[in-house]
């Protein structure tokens, strides 16, 4: 079996640095995207309390 080249470990060291980079950056940034639903009604002002009003 031969032996592989540096610059043939290289890139592949390389590649699977960048997956698990890119894995890194993408999770968490999924996960706070998933805590905001836009349908859900948000209140139109920060000093709101956000309660309605009921008849």
């Amino acid at each position: 079996m031969p032996r592989e080249s540096r610059e043939v470990i290289m890139k592949k060291v390389l590649l699977d640095l960048s997956a698990v980079l890119w894995l890194a950056i993408s999770l968490p940034a999924a996960e706070d995207a998933a805590l905001i639903n836009p349908t859900d009604p948000q209140p139109t002002c920060s000093m709101c309390p956000g309660n309605g009003i009921r008849a």
